[in-house]
């Protein structure tokens, strides 16, 4: 069993015009926002094996508010800046060429880059999540998808099931 957690970054705030797109810092609502998701995945005893997260700042700080105090010691983290303004293929291509070992991932990343994974990797249903989903990807929102797959190299288009959608203005 696979599990994939593609989160998105909390709201990031415009108040400093001297900064460019990398370097905006997260807003007190995406601070607030990064606590409840916390705390959802603290509940539900999520941990990724191996998190993915764009080097942005407000990507950066997101991950670190919400997973700062629980991952593991053992949980695997790679800071990449190929991950700002990527596209879905090249983290399609990741998760493929993720080490088996790791069967549950996380990606931190932005729009419409986590909302169009999240559309390729799933089944299409009519369930209320994956409407959800594919009508909008909030900020700070998590998309939690599960596949029988045996190993990432196998990952093809649809081989995900949306299990859970979460967004912090529902928590």
């Amino acid at each position: 069993m696979k599990h994939l957690y593609l989160l998105r970054h909390a709201k990031s705030s415009w108040d400093d015009p001297s900064l460019n797109d990398y370097e905006r810092p997260l807003s007190n609502r995406g601070k607030n926002n990064c606590n409840k998701i916390e705390t959802f995945l603290s509940q539900k005893k999520i941990i990724p094996d191996i998190s993915y997260v764009s080097s942005a700042r407000r990507t950066v700080d997101t991950f670190n508010l919400v997973l700062g105090k629980i991952l593991k010691a053992t949980s695997k983290v790679v800071f990449s800046n190929k991950l700002y303004l990527c596209d879905e293929i090249y983290l399609f291509d990741l998760i493929k060429n993720t080490e088996n070992n790791y069967s549950n991932i996380l990606i931190v990343n932005h729009e419409p880059t986590i909302q169009n994974l999240t559309m390729d990797l799933s089944v299409p249903t009519k369930d209320e999540k994956y409407l959800n989903i594919k009508n909008k990807f909030p900020t700070g929102s998590l998309a939690i998808l599960k596949s029988d797959l045996k190993d990432w190299s196998d990952l093809k288009y649809n081989s995900f099931k949306v299990t859970d959608f979460v967004r912090p203005r529902f928590l």
